[in-house]
């Protein structure tokens, strides 16, 4: 099997700079089940790890997209991801994000 198509779930928060930030991507079996989680996700809260100093932060994610990336296993690396949906705030892009 040279190349597999993985979906993908992609949160985002808000940083107090304002910028957004990527979270980590959640692998999901199917494009219905990515799009149905990344709109789902939108406005609800996670726990993440403090980036300084002991603790959690509770953050609410802004959005989120759902993204389908293909692996390309003869060629040794992905090929570009693919946005299926987006869902509240998202970036315009994904470069320097996958």
């Amino acid at each position: 099997m040279p190349r597999i198509t993985r979906y993908l779930a992609l949160p985002f928060i808000r940083t107090l700079d304002g910028d957004l930030l990527a979270q980590s991507a959640i692998d999901m079996p199917d494009e219905p089940k990515a799009r149905e989680m990344a709109s789902t996700m939108v406005g609800t809260s996670a726990t993440i790890a403090r980036g300084v100093g002991p603790g959690f932060d509770a953050v609410t994610y802004v959005g989120a997209m759902a993204l389908s990336r293909t692996v390309n296993r003869d060629a040794g690396g992905f090929e570009g991801a693919v946005v299926l949906a987006r869902y509240g705030q998202t970036p315009a892009n994904l470069s320097g994000i996958l």
